[in-house]
């Protein structure tokens, strides 16, 4: 609340720095079961999330990795999880809960006359912030303090005046508004970085030889989740791999898009209109010529798009045979990324500008490879046997952009607050394959996020981290769930087979396996007894487990 924590001065910037590795330590507190059992109620008490929304240091430029922090706490205040159990709460039991909490909150709002229309309004016209800020901010501060101290938001009408009508309605607007489900949240989320997020320093830190890196020592706080030893559900264990692989991957595209843009060394076309580019780079090539051509209704109970595809035209006239090869190989689900370039700022760039501002970086946007033809109409796909030899120099390559992106673009466009990034793109910029295999890892986690997983329960609570190692091991489990008999199919060749591969075992064949005398062929199945050691095998000349092999119907054997 101290409006002086993101000044330029050494006091501001050590309480802004104080302040970020407090929300730290919180958000750890926070996402470990064993200490959010008793930090959950301190945070609810101590009102802090509700006090950061209108901390004015969180609006300021200063004051971006407070809020992002912040965010990350609030994430995990209204994670969906019972602190006392640790059972993951299903969406629709949050979602009950939720509307409980707005029913109580209209039921008391009847008693006040002037918020009639609140307590007679149905519930998914209240639940949004800007709902329920219009609804209260008329109430003066002492009514609006009785209601939130009736409500159990404050502990007396006096401590609610304290805080103000903004205060309070802060509070409110913590308690009752909409929580987004976290599944519909992730499906929602472009897997492709766009031109922030990798040169945004609140997510990744800036290296080294950066003015003020040095001195951080590695121990700035991040708005990163952790893999701990310990994790909430396994929800939360995915999110955080997804979260975490996702910046990765997104540093190393921000590599590689840095790299190639020097080397296309953008300049502002001498006219004033376009760009020239006196540089040349391997994995990037001006685009010639870039078109949507299909934007698909969006699925049942969906915003985005079912998909978005675009044709992308460059020339490999002037590359090298190799690099050309190169291009022209490019498979079905490769990754590349469109590019808007202007070059840097005609009055030059400050020498501590991001690389976005110092090089006119102005959109960045990736899409997945359908195919790739040539002028005659011959296509390559990398996976059809009816793929033809391109030929020439021109290359059209047909894209799947990612719907989320174009969806929240399109958002953007209809509010005025973006432009049409998608008519602007100049630059086609590849990967190397070995290095451009993300989007099929955050497509896999995120299909494990979105639905209902099923964990063996000897499994969860040592996957999450709690409970006995060794619960988990063969041995460990009770009788009723082990298992006594195993079919190994093809694994052994004859019973000399089985034999050798348990020593110091007495391998024995079922009464009804022997067939005069001869040994039973595979496939084999094994009856292993509970008493049977695992882990370092019976000692040699014991008997550690009796066989059984005969042969069934199908002229199998049992060992």
């Amino acid at each position: 609340r101290r409006r002086g924590g993101g000044g330029g001065g050494g006091g501001g910037d050590g309480l802004a720095r104080y302040l970020e590795v407090s929300l730290e330590l919180f958000i750890d507190l926070m996402a470990q079961l064993p200490t959010r059992r008793f930090f959950h109620a301190v945070l609810a008490d101590s009102q802090l999330l509700a006090r950061s929304r209108d901390s004015p240091h969180a609006a300021s430029e200063r004051g971006r990795l407070f809020g992002r922090l912040c965010t990350l706490l609030r994430d995990y205040d209204k994670f969906a999880v019972d602190d006392h159990s640790g059972a993951a709460v299903p969406d629709a039991e949050q979602r009950a809960a939720a509307c409980e909490r707005l029913l109580s909150l209209q039921r008391l709002a009847f008693e006040v006359e002037s918020l009639k229309p609140f307590a007679l309004a149905h519930l998914s016209s209240l639940d949004s912030p800007p709902a329920l800020r219009a609804h209260f901010a008329s109430l003066p501060p002492a009514a609006l303090a009785a209601l939130c101290e009736r409500a159990g938001l404050v502990r007396s009408a006096a401590d609610g005046e304290a805080l103000g009508t903004s205060g309070l309605l802060s509070l409110l607007i913590e308690t009752f508004a909409k929580v987004p489900s976290q599944r519909e949240a992730i499906g929602a989320m472009p897997l492709y970085p766009d031109e922030s997020t990798p040169w945004d320093e609140a997510l990744v830190p800036p290296p080294p030889d950066r003015e003020g890196a040095a001195s951080l020592g590695g121990s700035a706080p991040l708005a990163l989740p952790k893999l701990n030893l310990q994790f909430l559900t396994l929800h939360d264990y995915l999110l955080r791999n997804f979260a975490l692989f996702r910046l990765e991957a997104t540093h190393e595209i921000k590599e590689d898009v840095q790299d190639a843009v020097r080397r296309l060394a953008p300049r502002p076309a001498p006219g004033g209109e376009g760009v020239t580019f006196a540089g040349w780079a391997r994995m990037a090539l001006p685009l010639d010529d870039f078109k949507l051509f299909k934007v698909g209704r969006p699925r049942l109970g969906e915003l985005a798009p079912s998909e978005v595809r675009a044709e992308a035209i460059v020339s490999t006239r002037g590359c090298r045979a190799d690099v050309a090869a190169e291009w022209s190989g490019l498979r079905r689900h490769d990754v590349v990324f469109l590019l808007s370039v202007s070059g840097p700022p005609a009055s030059g760039a400050p020498a501590a500008a991001p690389f976005p501002v110092a090089c006119g970086l102005a959109s960045l946007r990736g899409a997945e490879v359908v195919q790739v033809s040539d002028e005659e109409g011959n296509v390559w796909t990398g996976e059809s046997e009816q793929d033809k030899p391109l030929r020439g120099d021109v290359r059209k390559l047909e894209l799947r952009l990612d719907p989320a992106q174009y969806h929240t673009d399109a958002k953007a466009m209809a509010d005025g607050t973006g432009a049409d990034v998608y008519q602007s793109f100049n630059v086609l910029l590849r990967r190397k394959p070995k290095e451009n295999n993300f989007k099929a890892i955050l497509e896999a986690i995120r299909e494990l996020l979105t639905t209902p997983l099923a964990t063996p329960p000897w499994l969860h609570d040592v996957l999450l981290g709690y409970g006995d190692p060794a619960a988990a091991a063969y041995w460990s489990l009770p009788a009723d769930q082990r298992v006594t008999k195993h079919d190994f199919a093809d694994t052994f060749l004859d019973l000399d087979h089985v034999r050798a591969s348990f020593p110091g075992c007495d391998v024995r064949l079922a009464p009804d396996g022997a067939d005069g005398g001869a040994d039973p062929p595979p496939p084999y199945r094994l009856t292993i007894p509970h008493e049977v050691p695992r882990g370092g095998g019976a000692a040699p000349g014991v008997e550690a487990g009796e066989g059984e092999a005969g042969e069934g119907e199908a002229g199998e054997g049992e060992a």
